[in-house]
């Protein structure tokens, strides 16, 4: 028996809390959008842009008698790898490399470059590099380029492929990643909102309904007086119900 008023007591502490928080379920949401701008402020005053640098290329067979079913093969079988070749620690580090011997700054990572590919089954695509500065994007972005137009026909196995850039001239771009400072004020100022409510429910101290005063005293309460706004919700209730 007494197991069974603990279980009781416990769902019913639950409930008062879940209430609690649906009581200021508004409030919560005002705190949250609050944090959601204060994050967004920080990031428009602490957030630098991402430069990005893209290239058009496409990967081609040498120029022979069966140069057309070697296009044909390199598009039905190794155009989907090239993605994930460029991108594979084994050719970052010899990209690396290659980038260490022209004398350049920094070091190229795998999630700085990125690969777009256009029409299905088309050859051409897009190798880009995003870094913190425009002259870095481009310096590196040369260097994939470089190292896979001397190596990617190696990491495919394709008989006399080659990969040439369809244009000297590179895309430029830049952009700005407020989503994170957001997300992140979003978040902060819903937990922080909850743990107000929650706080403020375990310091109150008062009695919230006559079960707790039957609990406290061990008198039955006979009556009770409805508060006001209690009764119209109620007599709005019942209204609908009919």
């Amino acid at each position: 028996m007494d197991n069974e008023n603990v279980v009781l007591q416990e769902v019913k502490y639950r409930r008062s809390l879940l209430t609690a928080l649906y009581k200021n379920i508004l409030a919560i949401i005002l705190a949250a959008v609050l944090g959601c701008l204060l994050g967004l402020g920080y990031g428009v005053l602490t957030v630098k842009p991402v430069y990005t640098r893209t290239s058009t290329v496409m990967l081609v067979a040498k120029i022979n008698s069966s140069s057309s079913s070697n296009n044909l093969v390199l598009s039905q079988y190794y155009l989907s790898d090239v993605g994930t070749i460029i991108k594979s620690a084994g050719f970052v580090a010899g990209a690396n490399e290659l980038h260490k011997e022209n004398g350049g700054a920094g070091e190229i990572t795998s999630s700085g470059i990125g690969i777009s590919y256009g029409v299905e089954d088309s050859l051409i695509f897009s190798i880009s590099y995003r870094d913190k500065s425009d002259a870095l994007a481009e310096s590196k972005l040369k260097t994939v380029i470089a190292y896979a137009q001397s190596s990617l026909a190696d990491y495919i196995k394709a008989d006399g492929a080659e990969l040439k850039e369809t244009s000297n001239e590179m895309a430029k771009s830049s952009s700005y990643n407020y989503f994170k400072p957001s997300v992140i004020g979003f978040l902060l100022g819903a937990i922080a909102a909850v743990a107000c409510v929650v706080v403020v429910y375990l310091l109150d101290n008062t009695v919230k309904d006559r079960e707790e005063i039957e609990e406290l005293t061990g008198v039955n309460v006979l009556a009770f007086i409805v508060k006001q706004e209690d009764f119209q919700t109620a007599d709005a209730n019942s209204s609908s119900g009919n």
